[in-house]
């Protein structure tokens, strides 16, 4: 039974209806899609691709990875799959599982819609004390349906010197957000959120912290077959995994680390017991798929430590679950780091700060060097090594480079 994966990376704009992402973002989308082919579990799966960003030049991982086209899909008996694995469920995707005649399992876009808001994730995003050892929570972020609300909680909440984020009802990725740095609105800003409260009613407050760490914490919502004594509801929560995520200091994605963490593995403890209640929530409001939930570690000015739990719900694939596929190629021994680096540090066969590494540190591309007739503008590797060390020295390096 072959599955046909669907990588729709732009999909809350899909989730939102929206079309007109800019070219730069097709691209971005066009490059990172052969790395759902990871994803793949048997010889038959495939992944659909841009009918002009076939890939080409694949790496060893990807050799074996079926990429169609859509215009592949026309003729009959060329493919044969019986399911569709949309990133995200979306209107589009549901449409394309109905037009190939594939099984699609799938919650109402209502409940997708519901897990991915920033009202839903507000309800979860509360902190609690590392250095003090406090087991109550506090809430986090504040959900604002006006702009004198939002005007209200910069007076109260900030102060000069202190930044801040307004993000909108879906923002995910650091996408659809605006960041402050004073109590004050200026124009722009003004325009921004009166754009995002006629569209959605809701804009979500919050202070800007800088991360110590982040964790993905990789959840899945399944149909169970039956009730049972033992498994009353008709759902079943597993966790596939756990990924720290690894971000520029602006919130964009770089990679994440694989069988390793740069806290100890317990400081996440109380955020992976929360994440069991924010899919039970997920559930009950009829929500059935992959649900990535970041939470992070950070410091304030006073030097306390804090444990936000809660902070992004993505109720959809992420890169994180992508990156758990590539632990199998790891060994036993071994713990790894999957970063994304722009095409254009090096050349895109080799690997751009080896001459910063150990010699111990294996560099795997898991990027095609074509996508069509031209060069990615992003290559992503796995990075090999026994020494936990000198996988966070490999972070260290690609952030630095990465922020230049």
């Amino acid at each position: 039974m072959a599955t046909l994966h669907y990588p729709n990376l732009m999909f809350e704009e899909q989730l939102m209806g929206l079309s007109n992402a800019s070219a730069n973002a097709r691209r971005l989308v066009d490059d990172l899609a052969p790395c759902v082919g990871l994803l793949c579990d048997g010889p038959q799966d495939a992944v659909l691709v841009s009918d002009q960003a076939v890939p080409r030049q694949l790496p060893p991982l990807l050799n074996q990875v079926h990429f169609v086209r859509d215009a592949d899909l026309t003729t009959p008996g060329t493919f044969q799959f019986s399911s569709l694995q949309p990133w995200g469920l979306s209107e589009p995707a549901i449409a394309m599982a109905r037009r190939l005649r594939l099984h699609l399992d799938h919650s109402a876009i209502a409940a997708v819609a519901t897990v991915n808001s920033r009202r839903f994730q507000n309800q979860f995003d509360c902190v609690r004390s590392c250095t003090t050892g406090d087991v109550n929570a506090q809430p986090f972020s504040t959900l604002c349906d006006s702009l004198p609300a939002v005007q209200q909680w910069l007076s109260v909440n900030m102060e000069e010197g202190k930044s801040w984020v307004a993000k909108a009802e879906f923002s995910q990725a650091a996408r659809n957000r605006l960041i402050g740095r004073t109590p004050s609105l200026d124009s722009k800003s003004v325009a921004w959120l009166g754009r995002q409260l006629s569209a959605s009613g809701v804009v979500s407050m919050e202070p800007w912290v800088q991360r110590a760490a982040e964790l993905g914490i990789q959840m899945q919502i399944s149909a169970s077959p039956e009730k049972t004594k033992d498994c009353p509801d008709d759902y079943q929560i597993s966790c596939a995994g756990l990924t720290e995520c690894i971000n520029t200091s602006g919130g964009q994605y770089i990679g994440s680390l694989l069988k390793c963490s740069s806290v100890p593995w317990n400081s996440w403890s109380a955020a992976v017991q929360h994440a069991e209640t924010v899919c039970d929530a997920a559930a009950r409001a009829g929500y059935r798929g992959f649900l990535g939930i970041d939470c992070m570690i950070y410091n304030d000015s006073c030097g306390q430590s804090w444990l936000r739990m809660a902070h992004d719900l993505n109720g959809r694939c992420t890169m994180g679950r992508v990156a758990l596929a590539l632990q199998k190629h790891l060994r036993t021994d071994e713990c790894g780091f999957w970063v994304h680096l722009p095409a254009d540090l090096s050349d895109p066969g080799r690997f751009p700060f080896a001459e910063c590494l150990s010699s111990d540190v294996s560099t795997i591309r898991t990027s095609p060097l074509k996508i069509g007739d031209r060069n990615p503008q992003m290559i992503t590797w796995l990075l090999a090594t026994k020494d936990r060390d000198e996988i966070l020295h490999a972070v260290s390096v690609c952030r630095t480079h990465r922020s230049r």
